[in-house]
């Protein structure tokens, strides 16, 4: 990550620390992270163990969002291997017990939970600020259930295209920075004269990189990486 961060400094034309602060960088990194993850997310599965007469369960904490959920009085936590397996990432290069990486086997997989889904008529309701997930109706046996969660993005562990997307992003979001913060001095005196800051042409380059990075992911395919 000091990489990265070092790397955004620089390529932003290495600003003093009074116009972007380590802490402001910092900040800015975490903010593309959170927009990469909605651009192209990262899943994890995970199970929850039914009680019966119990309709809230809390969640992973890491959880951005749930995409899906299934559940059944049948016994799914074999299917789907142990509690974290991510389908986003190239066998072991997580530190988690499983990882998905044959899309082919998670259609069929997530066939199987569709029609536990139709057969039972189950349903759900996310609490994001809670964390909590809603079952409808109440499990009234013991079983288990699965939800598909988009969760945040390790630096260390993405692949070098998804790295790019990150940096692009925070590169963005930096002109951004740089331009808010420009726009308060018109300009500043340098030895017999000025420099002007043109903080609409930062606007136009970060409003440029955006579009690109969003394209480049939406012709890049599933996010799914076969191992």
């Amino acid at each position: 990550m000091d990489g990265l961060l070092n790397s955004l400094r620089l390529r932003l034309g290495n600003p003093k620390t009074s116009e972007i602060s380590d802490e402001a960088l910092q900040e800015l990194v975490q903010s593309a992270g959170r927009e990469l993850v909605r651009l192209k997310p990262a899943y994890a599965y995970y199970d929850i163990a039914l009680v019966p007469g119990k309709s809230l369960y809390t969640v992973e904490e890491d959880v951005v969002r749930i995409a899906d959920c299934w559940f059944s009085t049948v016994n799914v936590s074999a299917m789907v291997g142990r509690t974290g397996a991510v389908e986003n990432y190239s066998p072991g290069t997580m530190d988690l017990d499983t990882v998905w990486h044959n899309p082919s086997l998670m259609t069929i997989l997530e066939q199987k939970f569709e029609h536990w889904l139709y057969r039972t008529e189950t349903g759900w309701e996310y609490d994001h600020n809670a964390k909590q997930l809603r079952l409808i109706p109440t499990p009234k046996a013991k079983g288990f259930c699965v939800y598909k969660a988009a969760v945040p993005y390790k630096y260390e562990l993405m692949d070098e295209q998804t790295q790019g997307y990150l940096a692009d992003l925070c590169y963005a979001s930096g002109l951004e920075l740089l331009a808010v913060t420009r726009s308060r001095v018109s300009s500043l005196p340098v030895g017999g004269g000025s420099v002007s800051f043109d903080t609409r042409s930062l606007m136009e380059l970060a409003k440029e990189v955006k579009k690109e990075v969003r394209k480049s992911i939406g012709s890049s395919g599933s996010s799914v990486i076969v191992g």
